[in-house]
């Protein structure tokens, strides 16, 4: 038996993944596209991330006072904090990401229906994020302007894959189903937005949880419980406070991203 017959015969479910991926866009152009449009869309969204994050803290509650204060005390460096992290798990998360989500798609739509591509974003989301939890906290840190001598790398794990996979889910579902057959660049756009607005109005509050959980170490791990303790002590707070950061974050950064993933991977695929 040679080498060729052995891989077939033990793995035949990646010889067909990876023969899906080939006939319909090369991993070169995927990872390519994926990377580049992260780049650039981190570079845009990373100061609402900032902002967003220290609303959640307690800054002021609209986003114009919590922006003045922020450069203010900080100066306007300080909307670029955590941009390495979040490059590296925003380039690296994507990738696995969308390797994964464009073989799967079409396989999930033809066996479940449009339903299938939030059910392949929720697992593929789930693979990207298990792997870059560590880089996510030391992100969520440096946003909050926390010292990150002492970090538990894998601190709201639980929370950050519930938030994670519910937003991709969302997203990829409102905007898959709301795209028409010929797109155009605007009505990509507009599905995008629509897509990130109603992911991060729905998962805010984990979002919450995930950032609060990342930040102090005296929080119970258990999802369930950190919202009920977050009920407890912020109620509505935990619904609002940072979600129009949050909110025009998701709209800027995946029409970013999408606009210039399609559009590099048709570069790509044909070069």
């Amino acid at each position: 038996m040679n080498w060729t017959e052995l891989v077939d015969s033990q793995f035949p479910a990646a010889i067909v993944l990876l023969e899906s991926m080939a006939e319909k866009s090369s991993p070169y152009s995927i990872l390519v596209a994926s990377s580049l449009g992260t780049v650039v869309a981190t570079l845009v969204g990373n100061p609402f991330d900032v902002v967003k994050t220290r609303q959640m803290l307690g800054a002021h509650q609209y986003l114009r006072s919590a922006l003045g204060l922020l450069i203010h005390t900080e100066g306007k460096r300080v909307l670029l904090s955590g941009m390495r992290p979040a490059l590296i798990s925003g380039v690296a998360g994507n990738a696995c990401y969308f390797l994964l989500y464009e073989s799967l798609k079409d396989r999930a739509t033809a066996g479940v229906g449009q339903l299938g591509y939030g059910v392949t974003a929720f697992f593929s989301r789930a693979a990207a994020v298990a792997l870059l939890t560590p880089v996510e906290v030391l992100r969520t840190r440096a946003y909050a302007g926390t010292s990150t001598a002492e970090v538990l790398v894998y601190r709201g794990l639980q929370a950050q894959v519930w938030r994670d996979v519910i937003w991709s889910s969302v997203f990829w579902q409102v905007y898959e189903t709301s795209l028409p057959s010929d797109p155009s660049s605007a009505a990509t756009i507009a599905s995008a937005v629509m897509g990130g607005i109603a992911a991060s109005v729905l998962t805010h509050p984990l979002d919450f949880l995930k950032t609060k959980l990342q930040l102090d170490y005296s929080l119970g791990e258990n999802p369930l419980q950190g919202l009920q303790h977050l009920w407890t002590g912020e109620r509505t707070r935990m619904f609002t406070q940072g979600l129009t950061a949050h909110c025009l974050k998701s709209a800027v950064n995946m029409s970013v991203f999408i606009v210039l993933y399609t559009h590099l991977r048709s570069i790509f695929s044909n070069a």
